[in-house]
């Protein structure tokens, strides 16, 4: 009755945390829209289109069926819900495993269960599946649309399901669990392959349950659970696909038959294969070599001739040939295993079949087993060494500095066959061999990661004389092994991981993203003691860090847990330890050596190890077992009370401080930012415009609001990191909604994969004039013009940096490109240098498409792209919003910033289209991100007050800086340098007294930052970099507006005095 009321209690307590877990995501999630991928995700599902690589066409799926039934403007709300509730799910299955694990511990004891055990492993369970909802990272994935909660959810499903299958795995059926654990993995495939790390901690539940342990048995199942890894992810994901693209040359190029006959045969043999192998473990009589045959070549049909393939292959050999009786029920549950994996792999034929329709988002263009091998491997993204490879300052090698790089082959509709690009010649950088090394941690060579590497390593280098490719003898520092090692150390595991692990289960600093100083990003504990050891005196902390919303302290308390868990679970099942801490280590420390990350990543990476977070929260729950465990046996207090008076404790210092502390900046639920700064985008340009952008968040956003709620689908959004690639480049040469295909004129053979994806600028313009874009645009479009770079190599090349482009004034003045005050400034040809020594493809794509679309339709740059994006032609741009738009004057402005400020449009778009996503409202938790662009919004209205200012618009210059104020408050976004015009167009307007409300608001703000700043020691000091130096110079600015404007107000004598005293103490202390 007792273990029938328990199992009552443990399912009912697992949903009571699921309904816990799903009114925290559900009250916090965001409504609509967030910044990253999400809103890829959200277009990609609501028209089940193709996504960025390697896809997760089930989230996709399942997205689509959620936001089928709701109106478009819903549709986020519905996706975004897919998170919150498979994160509850998530939750539910880690409490029913906290139970199995802590009820194993204690049938371990004694066999007879009674209330005292009851309500230790139910208490235990609650806390840890708590902390667990409660855990920053975890919070951050449930409520917007990302894959992370839906892998986390698959994770927490096969952990459970081997505990199961552990459980009844001497009853009649157990296998059945095993094969459910395969097809969740299958599925999980679909959605992120952070699930597949699960298996190494399942082979260990198996060996540990059918054999008796020994260390050779460990070392071989440790063995074989790596090769199965590798297999399914090395193996089976591509090796499926590359086998059907041999199937498809053979039968499409050799046997004259039409595109997907190959891979449907091999579909055919496949599954033919797989039923034979079915039928003969029901067969008798003497089948063994004939099943060995049968079980080589599902692997090879399956992973292909990869060298995974193979080794798996000659395993089967082996086994078969060593093992004198192999169990039919064994060789029958593998293969139902590989089956449905195969089967939840299958939701992928999701993207074939959508990629073939074209739809207006087809990343990667994946509609044939060739294009969707690149879109697996990820191809578009680069790589990087493992486990042997280059450091950042290897040379090329000097006698073969370049080798093949793998063929590409495309569809030739006319021809009906497949064609190998020619163009993958001598295309990959051979490294010098001298200057290779195992294990290389410090690997980029793009120059802030280089400097990053040498400040993380204490970079010293050994010298080598090495004569480098061309003949120059060079003394080139090599990094040692030590300093390879030490960055690994101190940046790749203890601020890529530690850090990260850290923020979950002690504590935050603040979620402005950190580079290894003393004020962002850091973990925190709470307990100055220790906080002041690492960051510096926290007594005496300014506002606007001590009261940051994102400063989360949990007093070490979750950790603490934790390890009494560890040391809990290692003394009562070293076993289950065994599990815990691999499923602990392989989504992890594993994920750190894979992913080999560099310095200064976009966007910080704790997302990817909350696999890791999740296992460390198992330990949490069996610490309060362990905490129980000690009141009842050394200091005798009755069990059940001990169970009730830890979990109560428990409950309110780990999740209950988690929660207090994480829900103020995990609350999304009135925020609208993303949705409107991607409106304001858009709304920045004229009908029909070509717009160009290069982030994520520039991006991604956009394409939500075009593909979901139909806004602004006039626009062609260009990003011109995806130009790069061939299949976007075919892309934007279709018409999509309202937008008309973009004005490219190169034909695909020459910018396919491998042409042209870069061209050397040979300057061979003698005369210094600008030559005109279209005929150079022909010119390095003819084959013919090429020039030998060594190597036996020949490219295409531009053969100046002077370029022109002529303009039709009578028709840039009636279409509206130039506004009317600049009609007398109309020039017959832009002329511009583009400042590079090469060409990327999305260079000559903008090159070709300046040079064709003779000023039919608006080119606008996003304010975000950068520099770089420009290609010269910043001379001639027009600010209008959050956009530049290409204009046919000098495109000058009063304040020296880019662009010529519309000052009319500018005020429309600012006071009457934009909405500011609710940021000043008090509920709405603007994080750093949103910050920084709120930044770009500051600026603008300063910049069209001011020109409204020049024009003697009073009125609406004043209009301006009010709303600027009003809908970015300080308490929201507080005042900070981009404020500094704001003050000054004030007084200007006459308000000197709302200018001086700033500036008192600032002047307190830096006073109290740079006190505490001085405050510090030497050595944190020091970290803190140009920070204080900025911060006085943005008070000497203050105080000279004060001191122009107003010499003889209260104020002036203020900041005068609160200037020379910090300048005093600021030249002291440096």
């Amino acid at each position: 009755m007792i273990k029938m009321n328990f199992r009552t209690l443990d399912i009912a307590g697992g949903w009571i945390a699921f309904i816990i877990a799903t009114f925290t995501y559900v009250s916090t999630m965001e409504p609509t829209v967030s910044f990253w991928d999400c809103g890829e995700f959200i277009a990609c599902a609501y028209k089940l289109q193709v996504g960025h690589p390697p896809g997760a066409p089930l989230f996709l799926m399942i997205g689509r069926f959620f936001s089928m039934w709701t109106a478009p403007d819903q549709a986020a709300y519905m996706v975004n819900l897919i998170s919150a509730l498979s994160s509850s799910f998530t939750i539910l299955f880690l409490f029913w495993t906290i139970s199995a694990l802590a009820r194993k511990i204690l049938n371990k004891t004694s066999k007879e269960w009674n209330m005292g055990k009851t309500v230790a492993v139910i208490g235990s369970s609650m806390v840890g599946a708590l902390a667990y909802t409660f855990s920053d990272t975890f919070w951050f994935s449930a409520v917007e649309a990302e894959v992370y909660a839906m892998s986390s959810l698959f994770t927490a499903i096969v952990f459970w399901g081997i505990l199961r299958w552990e459980r009844v795995s001497e009853e009649p059926g157990a296998n059945r669990w095993l094969i459910f654990i395969a097809y969740m993995m299958g599925l999980s495939i679909g959605v992120h392959l952070l699930n597949l790390l699960a298996i190494p901690a399942i082979a260990f539940v198996f060996y540990f349950k059918k054999f008796k342990p020994t260390l050779k048995g460990i070392g071989v199942t440790g063995a074989v659970s790596i090769l199965i890894l590798g297999f399914v992810q090395k193996g089976v994901i591509p090796g499926l696909v590359t086998m059907s693209g041999k199937f498809e040359l053979l039968f499409v190029n050799s046997l004259g038959l039409p595109f997907n006959s190959g891979a449907f045969i091999h579909v055919i043999l496949l599954l033919a294969a797989v039923v034979y192998g079915l039928m003969l473990t029901h067969q008798t009589g003497d089948r063994k070599w004939k099943m060995m045959g049968v079980l080589v070549a599902i692997t090879l049909l399956v992973a292909s001739f990869s060298t995974l393939g193979l080794a798996v292959a000659a395993v089967i050999v082996g086994i078969f040939v060593m093992v004198p009786n192999i169990s039919d029920r064994a060789i029958n549950t593998g293969l139902l295993c590989i089956s449905v994996i195969l089967i939840g792999y299958s939701s992928y034929t999701m993207v074939l079949v959508r990629s073939n329709a074209n739809p207006p988002m087809d990343e990667n263009n994946p509609e044939n087993m060739f294009s969707l091998l690149s879109y697996l491997n990820r191809e578009q993204y680069g790589s990087q060494p493992i486990a042997y490879g280059q450091y950042f300052n290897t040379p090329l090698d000097n006698k073969n500095p370049y080798t093949d790089g793998s063929p590409t082959y495309f569809q030739e509709f006319d021809k009906g066959v497949y064609t190998k690009s020619t163009h993958h010649k001598n295309t990959q950088p051979n490294y010098a061999s001298e200057f290779m090394t195992v294990f290389p941690r410090m690997w980029s060579q793009e120059a802030r990661h280089i400097k990053a590497y040498k400040s993380w390593s204490d970079f010293k280098g050994k010298p080598m004389r090495y004569k480098v490719y061309g003949g120059k003898m060079e003394t080139i520092y090599k990094p040692t092994f030590g300093e390879n090692m030490k960055f690994f150390f101190k940046h790749q595991i203890m601020w890529m991981y530690w850090r990260y692990f850290l923020w979950n289960f002690a504590g935050r600093q603040n979620d402005v993203q950190g580079h290894n100083g003393i004020v962002d990003g850091n973990w925190l504990s709470g307990i100055n003691a220790i906080d002041n050891l690492r960051l510096g005196d926290q007594s005496n902390l300014p506002p606007s860090i001590g009261e940051h919303k994102a400063r989360n302290t949990f007093y070490f308390l979750p950790l603490i847990l934790g390890l009494i868990g560890i040391f809990f679970q290692f003394n009562a099942s070293k076993r289950d330890f065994a599990l815990v801490t691999m499923l602990f280590v392989f989504t992890g420390l594993a994920i750190i050596v894979y992913l080999n990350q560099y310095p200064f990543q976009p966007r910080e990476r704790d997302y990817a190890y909350a696999g890791s977070f999740y296992a460390f929260t198992i330990w949490i729950g069996l610490g309060v077992l362990g905490i129980i465990d000690l009141l009842a046996n050394k200091v005798k207090v009755n069990r059940v009370v001990a169970g009730g008076l830890a979990t109560l404790v428990c409950l309110a210092a780990v999740p209950g401080i988690m929660a207090k502390e994480g829900w103020d900046d995990h609350n999304r639920s009135n925020r609208y930012t993303a949705l409107d700064f991607a409106k304001m985008y858009l709304d920045s340009c004229d009908p029909n415009a070509v717009l160009f952008t290069n982030g994520d968040n520039d991006t991604f956003p956009l394409w939500y609001a075009q593909e979901v709620e139909g806004y602004r689908t006039d626009v062609r959004v260009v990003n011109l990191s995806l130009l790069n690639t061939d299949w976007y480049i075919d892309q934007m040469s279709r018409a999509a909604y309202d937008s008309e295909p973009t004005p490219f004129t190169l034909k695909p053979n020459q910018y396919r994969q491998g042409t042209r994806d870069y061209i050397p600028v040979i300057d061979r313009n003698k005369t210094e004039k600008y030559l005109d874009v279209k005929q150079i645009v022909e010119f390095f479009s003819d084959d013919k013009n090429q020039a030998s770079m060594g190597n036996n190599r020949k490219m295409n090349y531009s053969p100046t940096k002077l370029y022109s482009l002529p303009v039709d004034t009578a028709k840039v003045l009636a279409n509206g490109t130039v506004p009317p005050e600049k009609a007398g400034d109309v020039l017959s040809e832009l002329t511009w240098k583009v400042g590079k020594n090469y060409l990327l493809k999305k260079d000559i794509m903008m090159l070709d498409l300046l040079a064709h679309f003779n000023w039919d339709r608006p080119i606008y740059f996003a304010i975000t792209t950068g520099a770089d994006a420009y290609i010269g032609l910043q001379g001639y741009f027009q600010l209008e919003g959050l956009t530049y738009r290409l204009v046919p004057f000098k495109g000058t402005s009063s304040d020296g910033q880019t662009g010529y400020v519309n000052a009319d449009k500018m005020y429309d778009n600012l006071m009457n289209k934009f909405s500011y996503g609710n940021v000043k409202e008090d509920n709405v938790y603007v994080d750093h991100n949103i910050l920084r662009m709120c930044m770009n919004l500051r600026n603008n209205f300063a910049r069209c007050a001011d020109e409204m200012l020049r024009r003697n618009d009073i009125e609406k210059a004043e209009a301006l800086l009010d709303k600027a104020v009003l809908e970015m408050p300080d308490h929201q976004v507080p005042f900070n340098y981009f404020m500094l015009p704001l003050i000054e167009l004030y007084y200007k307007v006459g308000k000197s007294e709302k200018g001086e409300a700033i500036a008192k608001l600032m002047l307190e703000r830096y006073e109290s930052e740079l006190d505490y700043y001085l405050g510090l020691k030497t050595e944190y000091y020091k970290s803190l970099g140009q920070t204080p130096q900025q911060n006085i110079s943005i008070i000497y600015q203050i105080n000279n507006m004060i001191n122009r404007y107003n010499p003889n107000g209260e104020l002036n004598t203020y900041s005068k005095e609160l200037f020379e005293r910090l300048e005093r103490e600021f030249t002291a202390k440096s």
